[in-house]
């Protein structure tokens, strides 16, 4: 065994030197002589088809374990044979792995939960083993709050208008999603993770726009309307004629299927672990999670596990995806309050919402616990009053753990049969601000997970999400994600030189052109812009592109430059032409 653990270590050192089908080839021989993969990008998720509902034992809190698996988070940079002495030296049998997040879930004998979390302290006791922990499961639920799929605004094809938004496309404006997208010319492919409960691949506006990690990750998938809903809200196709727009229409969406399978209704982590990981490894930046535990809560907090174990779980798996050279940013639904319909705090939606100071574990990865907390943004849902204003949604949890709110209330977007329909929930709200941060990282594919979230947070409307009237003892004000403002940022940090055009455009100006982009102008005339040009002719359009009025623009770059557009001047008719009007 000495001598076969040492080949597969030196096939290990040397798989990294060759294509992804040689690793794939390497860990086929490594599970077959071992049980375990040799590589540290394998994925073998067959265990979450294998937990069904009749091996669950319940918990008083709406939790519940599995009996005979554990979870063993292996350290970094442990040899292959550390990591047969980890796990099967331990008297351990491997049914599956997630090896980028260096997670290994192992079958025991069926235990009690005091039993099982001894045996994992047993179990870190061993070289190499960095965390262990019992799978657990919970009644996840998608949050969204459903509306009757018709339009009770009275036309969904409304014209454009930042200043007042309303309509099936008031989340949009809300957020100056068209702004955004007038910088078009600067945007980059961008891969978008989506960890939902189903999707409907073929529909129109989201046909060829989903694809899945891994064959078994396809295979697992179903049609739902949630994920759906989600999806589109993100990446639904631009100017197709059908339907509608997502806020980030060239993104690429990497999806994974988080729901039971119908031999199981209870939600594991495993699910969302192996979710995350699969997406990130595929490629994946902003990934998705419109998700929580709050609405099966009926008081004001969360079990110990999910106030205490589970941030510690997904936070190592995070570690160590980052101590592997991956980045991203993970955005997930503050939650809609309890079983009861009253909001409480975001910290109790599970998951990622739970991860803080206190509870983020990194183990020996090298990562810090700040690098953690950059990477994750949890997100309130606002609502649209009827006089204009914009206020926290009733139903949506608060607290410092949400550090953003998007429009999440009459959220017009895709669902299954190639429908479309109203949804509300802080699930709506989520995919808008993921949405803002694909937009962002394809302005500028360097940035950093950490980047992405602070330029999201310093550029939007502080304060513009008002408390809810009616629950001002729940709610506060929080900032409205803007993604003009946003992607404007990454582009000043990605161009070398880069100025701001305002101004106030004539009467009858659909749009304002300069260095050969076109920009939008407000409603009330009014315009603003960043260009990467630092002189030239800004022309005032008309819907028939005309010019009304022209500009001359120069200065230096960081400039801002306020401009007086004005109607070009008619040469006086000549001696000659007035001849021979006569």
């Amino acid at each position: 065994m000495k001598i076969a653990a040492f080949l597969m270590s030196l096939l290990l050192s040397v798989s990294g030197l060759f294509h992804t089908a040689w690793s794939t080839a390497v860990d086929a021989v490594s599970e077959m002589l071992y049980g375990i993969p040799c590589t540290s990008e394998a994925i073998n998720a067959r265990v979450l088809d294998e937990i069904e509902d009749a091996d669950v034992v319940a918990l008083g809190d709406g939790t519940g374990y599995v009996p005979d698996l554990l979870l063993v988070f292996l350290e970094e940079g442990v040899t292959f044979r550390e990591r047969l002495t980890a796990l099967r030296g331990a008297g351990l049998s491997v049914a599956g792995w997630c090896a980028p997040a260096n997670l290994f879930v192992v079958r025991c004998l069926p235990a009690g939960l005091e039993t099982l979390r001894n045996r994992c302290a047993a179990i870190e006791k061993n070289s190499g083993v960095a965390l262990a922990a019992p799978v657990m499961t919970g009644r996840i639920a998608p949050q969204r709050i459903p509306n009757d799929p018709f339009d009770f605004y009275g036309d969904p094809a409304k014209e454009w208008d930042e200043l007042s938004p309303d309509g099936a496309n008031w989340w949009l404006e809300a957020v100056h999603a068209r702004q955004a997208w007038d910088y078009s010319a600067q945007f980059h492919p961008v891969n978008t993770g989506v960890v939902d409960d189903g999707f409907q691949l073929d529909h129109p506006d989201l046909e060829g726009k989903i694809s899945f990690p891994t064959q078994r990750l396809f295979k697992r998938y179903s049609v739902e309307s949630h994920g759906s809903h989600v999806a589109g809200i993100i990446a639904a196709e631009q100017d197709n004629g059908v339907g509608m727009t997502g806020h980030c229409p060239q993104a690429k969406l990497i999806c994974a299927d988080w729901a039971p399978t119908e031999k199981q209704h209870w939600n594991t982590d495993l699910s969302v672990l192996f979710g995350m990981t699969a997406v990130v490894k595929a490629g994946a930046k902003a990934i998705n999670f419109s998700l929580g535990v709050t609405s099966s809560m009926e008081g004001d907090e969360i079990g110990f596990f999910y106030r205490e174990l589970e941030p510690r779980v997904i936070s190592y798996a995070m570690a160590s995806l980052l101590r592997k050279g991956y980045d991203f940013l993970i955005v997930q639904s503050a939650g809609n309050g309890n079983a009861y319909g009253f909001p409480v705090d975001a910290i109790n939606n599970g998951e990622f919402a739970g991860i803080t100071e206190r509870t983020t574990f990194v183990g020996l990865t090298g990562v810090k616990k700040q690098e953690i907390l950059d990477r994750i943004l949890i997100v309130a849902a606002a609502a649209q009053k009827w006089d204009g204003t914009i206020q926290l949604a009733s139903y949506s949890n608060y607290g410092s753990r949400a550090e953003i709110a998007a429009p999440g209330s009459h959220i017009y977007s895709t669902i299954p049969e190639n429908d479309y329909a109203y949804y509300s929930g802080t699930s709506m709200a989520a995919p808008v601000v993921t949405a803002a941060a694909s937009l962002v990282w394809s302005v500028d594919p360097d940035l950093t997970g950490a980047q992405v979230k602070r330029i999201l947070l310093e550029n939007a409307d502080a304060g513009r999400v008002l408390p809810n009237a009616e629950t001002p003892e729940w709610t506060q004000a929080y900032p409205l994600v803007n993604a003009k403002r946003s992607v404007e940022a990454a582009l000043r940090g990605a161009a070398a030189e880069t100025i701001t055009v305002t101004g106030t455009a004539p009467e009858g100006t659909a749009e304002l052109r300069f260095a050969g982009v076109t920009h939008t102008v407000y409603s009330d005339g009014s315009f603003d812009f960043v260009a990467t040009a630092t002189e030239g002719t800004a022309e005032a359009l008309d819907a028939n592109g005309q010019a009304l009025a022209t500009a001359d623009v120069q200065a230096r770059a960081g400039e801002t430059v306020t401009l007086t557009l004005t109607a070009p001047t008619e040469e006086p008719p000549t001696d000659e032409a007035l001849q021979q009007a006569a």
